[in-house]
Formats: C-alpha cells, sequence, structure tokens
C-alpha cells in the first residue's frame, strides 16, 4: 500500500488537522475568555439591601436593590441578572456594580460570564494537543 491507501498515513494525516485546527481555535477562546474576562471585569462591591419597588415598578419588576456607591450615593436598581424569588424585602445582599455606571447593580459577579469560554478554550486547545500527538506517534511528525 501506498500513499492515501494507508490507513495510518489518512489517520495521521486527520490528526494532523485536528491538532492544528484544535490548538488554533483553542488559543482564541482561551485568548478570548482571559482578555474579555480581564477588561470587563473591573467592578466594585458594596453592601446592600432589598427593598420594597413602589408604583408600577412593583407590579413589573418586583423587589430592587438599594446600595452606596463608591462616592455615597444611594443607588436603587432591579437586578436583571438575579433571581429575587428567594428575596424579601429587607435582605441583606452584596451588589456588583461598574463604578463608570454605578445606577447598575447586580446580585451575580459577572466573573463567571468568561470562565465557560476560558473552560471550553482549554478543552479544545488539550484536544489540539493530544491530536497533534497522536500524530506525532503516527509517523507524520
Amino acid at each position: 500500500m501506498t500513499g492515501m491507501d494507508d490507513p495510518l498515513l489518512v489517520a495521521a494525516l486527520v490528526t494532523e488537522v485536528l491538532g492544528w485546527v484544535g490548538g488554533a481555535i483553542g488559543v482564541l477562546l482561551l485568548l478570548t475568555g482571559v482578555l474579555l474576562g480581564g477588561a470587563l471585569s473591573r467592578w466594585a462591591t458594596a453592601d446592600g439591601v432589598v427593598i420594597e419597588a413602589e408604583g408600577h415598578d412593583a407590579e413589573a419588576h418586583g423587589p430592587m436593590l438599594r446600595w452606596l456607591d463608591e462616592d455615597g450615593e444611594i443607588r436603587d436598581d432591579h437586578d436583571p441578572h438575579g433571581a429575587h424569588g428567594s428575596l424579601e424585602p429587607g435582605d441583606a445582599v452584596t451588589v456588583h456594580y461598574r463604578p463608570a455606571r454605578p445606577e447598575r447593580g447586580r446580585l451575580e459577579h459577572p466573573r463567571v460570564l468568561w470562565r465557560p469560554m476560558r473552560r471550553l478554550g482549554v478543552v479544545v486547545l488539550l484536544f489540539g494537543v493530544l491530536s497533534s500527538i497522536v500524530s506525532f506517534a503516527l509517523g507524520l511528525g
């Protein structure tokens, strides 16, 4: 058998391609997750309290968060990313907000938004590395 008739050569070529593609995509995902996570993660933390919303807001959105920002101003906001179902007015909470936009607060720290991308990048990168190792073992390296 010669050329592309050899199954080991075909397997080596396929794993070589998977190694390069997996490595490139893995590095891209990992860098994107790290860079965006670092650039967008400047958040401040404040002690807050859950309050009863007034008027139309109470019917539409439920309870609100209230906290003091870094400048000492009182801020109120609905947490669009959190679940108020388990919170009652008067409950103490930790509020995360961006100093550039202190009027928008949330209960969940936004750092967790970039973790899945970084983890996927690591998994795909490892797949690419393993594919390259298999390709080398099969004789294409």
